[in-house]
């Protein structure tokens, strides 16, 4: 039997042996336990399931502490594993309220998993009780748009220094000194680039930008920068800008010097690049010419939304895909 499988059937059944303790004793976590154990064998067994919802619906006080009054509120929505709360979704009438209640739960620590929807006045409560995050999605709804326009997360990062992914929006990022963060998904702009060009993330892997390098006053000079900064990060595997296009902005510019100071040696640790706004020819013809300075990459994804002379909106712009797999071969764009 391998060493990893051995590993699993002794935890199992360690966890069996306390699910029995528990019960014994009469903790209603025990029962709660067993339950989610069976559903591990059979994931599909929906009367295992709604007797576990039952349970946790009759012994809320037990389970979940101050969190109970809340329970059944439609806008919380929490994941077990094996009797404890492994991850919630919050967006209720009073977000901070709840969260201040789901953060005083027992054994609070086995959380990993937060998304915070209407999270107006929800960093102070993390700052309070600097809870052992790896995921948070922070303004963000159900289907992953954001809701919370442009909050400042100005101590966030130093309250979790255990987040290891983030998906949001911020107007001010504040100082980014992330020591385990993986993933960064920013959902809207932030008002500069400066938190992120002095960002120290040394195992960032991922970093996805909505409409971060845009505007008049974007002269390609935050997209060398951005790169730049990039470059010095051993890590970093994938990158994602999308630009926004508006009147009178130059339609091409933009995401032209992104490509275009992509060539003479950066980023070669990249194995997938996105480039989203208006791409232009000149974005084109430097992938075209110079082939080979992508290579590297596993995966070269550009959607073109340049926009015609008589549009006023992305939102009427026209669009254009291409996918480029150079490690396929000829790095030529071809539509999709």
């Amino acid at each position: 039997m391998p060493a990893a499988e051995l590993t699993d059937r002794l935890l199992l059944e360690e966890q069996l042996v306390l699910a029995d303790a528990l019960q014994d004793g009469g903790d209603p976590r025990g029962h709660l336990l067993a339950l989610h154990l069976a559903i591990e064998r059979a994931p599909d067994d929906q009367t295992l399931v709604a007797a576990a919802k039952d349970h946790v619906a009759e012994h809320a006080e037990d389970l979940i502490g101050p969190l109970a009054p809340y329970h059944g509120d439609p806008g919380l929505t929490l994941e077990w594993h094996r009797g404890y709360v492994k991850g919630a979704s919050l967006d209720t009438k009073d977000t901070p309220a709840c969260l201040d209640a789901l953060l005083q739960i027992p054994m609070v620590h086995t959380l990993t998993d937060l998304r915070l929807g209407r999270a107006a006045g929800c960093l102070p409560v993390l700052a309070a009780h600097r809870p052992h995050l790896r995921h948070l999605e922070y303004g963000i709804d159900a289907l992953g748009r954001p809701v919370l326009d442009a909050p400042d997360l100005t101590g966030l990062w130093q309250a979790l220094p255990t987040l290891q992914s983030f998906v949001g929006g911020a107007q001010r990022l504040g100082r980014l000194e992330v020591p385990a963060l993986r993933s960064l998904d920013l959902r809207s702009p932030p008002a500069d680039l400066v938190s992120l060009l002095d960002a120290r993330w040394p195992t960032l892997v991922s970093l996805r930008l909505q409409g971060a390098i845009a505007g008049p006053y974007a002269r390609g000079y935050d997209v060398r920068s951005l790169l730049d900064a990039l470059d010095q990060v051993p890590s970093i595997r994938e990158l994602a800008i999308t630009f926004r296009v508006r009147e009178p902005d130059p339609p091409t510019f933009s995401m032209f010097m992104c490509v275009g100071h992509l060539i003479g040696s950066r980023l070669r640790r990249l194995r997938r690049l996105e480039l989203r706004g208006a791409v232009g020819w000149d974005a084109h013809a430097a992938i075209d010419r110079f082939p080979s300075e992508f290579a590297h990459l596993d995966e070269f994804l550009i959607v073109d939304r340049s926009a015609p002379a008589n549009r006023q909106t992305p939102a009427e712009s026209s669009a254009d895909a291409c996918r480029i797999h150079p490690s396929a071969g000829n790095a030529r764009c071809s539509p999709t």
